[in-house]
This record gives C-alpha cells, structure tokens and sequence, in this order.
C-alpha cells in the first residue's frame, strides 16, 4: 500500500473514533520523520487504548472495530516510516574497489536489517487488510467498495528476489536493533497508560489523597507485583494532568 492509501483507511477510522480523540491529540505534526513516527504511534496507541487497555462501554461495534483498523495502522506506518530511514539508503550504492572489509560488513547488517523489516511490513499488512475488510462491512457500499480497493494492490517490495531471500533469514537482534526505539517507546507509553488508569482508580475510591500519596500508592503495587522499584515523582508527573 502507497502512503496515501494508508491515510485514505486510517481517515476513514478516525471518521467514527471523533468522540474518543482527546483535544489537540494530534497537534503540532509535521511531514518530518520523527513526527511521522510520534503520529504512528499516537495512531496505534489510541486503537490499543479503546480495544483493550480502557475499552468504553459505550463504544459500538463498528467503533470498535474501527480501533482495531486504527492500531494495525498505527504498526504499519511506524515500521514503514523506519523502512525510509536515511541509513538505508546506502543499500543500492555501487562500493568502490577500496571498500574496507568492515564498510561491506556495516552495509551487510544495513541490508540485512532492511529485509528483516520488510518481512515484518508484510506481516502487519496482512494484518491491516483483514482489520480492514471486518470494518468495511459496517460502511456504505461506495465506501467499503474504496477501502477494499486501497487494500487489494500489492506492495512490489514484497516480491523479494531469491538471493535476497537468502539474505534475508535475520536474526531477531537485528530486527530488534532496527525496531529498538518504536518498540521502546510504545512500551513507555504502554506503562504511562498504566500509571493514568491506576491513578484515576485509586483517586475514585479515595478522593482526598494526594498526589504525591497516590504515586508513592501506584510505586508500592508495581513493587509487590514486579519487583520493580519506581521512582513516585516520575509515576507522579505521568498522570497529575489526568486527575483532578
């Protein structure tokens, strides 16, 4: 799928998911790199939050699955927006003779990365189209018909060529190394997520604790659960915005 029709389907998401998007969720987004990875992962994060992390019961069935579509294309744009990094590139570059062994080294692990990435697209594309089609059944007929047809062209890059896919048997360090800072920070947000629905709990059943008090609260129940020692002016400062 071209960049456009992974907006003309996460468009088509947000069109029912309004009453759930926070004000200025999306505020202060450029075309950048970096902003296109924060908006992928605000996409994702929200479709997370309404299937499963703090589903409202209020949220109907052709919301939720609009979710669904929202947080696969969330995966999607992320590791497609890491696939146009500038280090790769360096890919199809002719070497010059006097290369050094370790220049040819590096752009093995570039390449092998890539490829390693690539077959993870594939995947969340698969994903993608069967969110999509679920979701295209709650649509107008013109409408599901135009989302059907975003999803059916495929993506030339897939179609991998033989020495390429022997090239391409990675190894999860360097799929990790590649997806190291996405994963990093949905797993913060994961966790922030869980600092806010925590605080918001304890707050109900005792509205006259602090904040401070609350944290130190949130602090304790991770440490009994994980083992885990948080900092409470860290927990503090991820969710004093979110109550009162």
């Amino acid at each position: 799928m071209t960049f456009w029709e992974v907006e003309l389907i996460r468009k088509a998401a947000l069109s029912v998911l309004a009453e759930f998007v926070p004000n200025n969720y999306y505020d202060g987004l450029s075309t950048g790199i970096d902003d296109q990875l924060k908006k992928s992962r605000l996409d994702n994060e929200l479709g997370r939050k309404l299937c499963f992390f703090d589903p409202n019961p209020k949220i109907t069935a052709q919301q939720f699955s609009a979710a669904d579509v929202l947080m696969w294309v969330g995966f999607y744009e992320g590791t497609d927006t890491i696939l146009s990094l500038p280090a790769f590139e360096t890919m199809n570059k002719n070497l010059p003779q006097s290369a050094s062994q370790d220049v040819i080294d590096k752009l093995r692990d570039i390449e092998t990365a890539y490829y390693g990435l690539l077959g993870n697209l594939k995947s969340l594309n698969t994903s993608l189209c069967e969110a999509v089609c679920f979701y295209a059944m709650y649509l107008p007929d013109c409408e599901s018909k135009a989302l059907l047809k975003a999803i059916e062209k495929k993506d030339p890059r897939y179609d991998f060529q033989s020495e390429k896919d022997n090239e391409a048997i990675v190894s999860e360090m360097a799929v990790n190394d590649a997806h190291k800072q996405y994963n990093r920070v949905l797993k913060t947000q994961g966790r922030n997520d869980d600092f806010i629905s925590r605080a918001k709990k304890i707050r109900e059943s005792n509205p006259n604790l602090s904040k401070t008090k609350i944290a130190e609260m949130i602090a304790d129940e991770y440490s009994k659960e994980t083992g885990e020692t948080l900092d409470p002016n860290t927990i503090k400062k991820e969710f004093q915005k979110h109550i009162t």
